[in-house]
């Protein structure tokens, strides 16, 4: 199972890779300056950083608290 993983890993790098090579270039010009652009996709990729650390320990903390796999249901039936 564990060479599965790592086969499908490995195919899929090399799918993106393909892929990106296979298309075009952009042909329009970039008009803004290259100062805000950098500074956009710095801001972008810090945003989404936090975005996908912050929300597991939020959800990890309530699981821990609230424990719903060890919730005993009993029925009134």
């Amino acid at each position: 199972e564990g060479s599965k993983k790592i086969i499908s890993a490995i195919g899929y790098g090399a799918f993106i890779t393909a892929v990106a090579f296979a298309m075009p270039d952009n042909p329009d010009e970039i008009t803004a300056p290259m100062e805000l652009v950098n500074e956009f996709r710095l801001m972008s990729v810090l945003g989404v950083s936090t975005f996908w650390i912050v929300i597991p320990l939020i959800l990890g903390s309530l699981w821990h608290k609230f424990r719903p796999d060890k919730q005993v249901h009993t029925s009134t039936h």
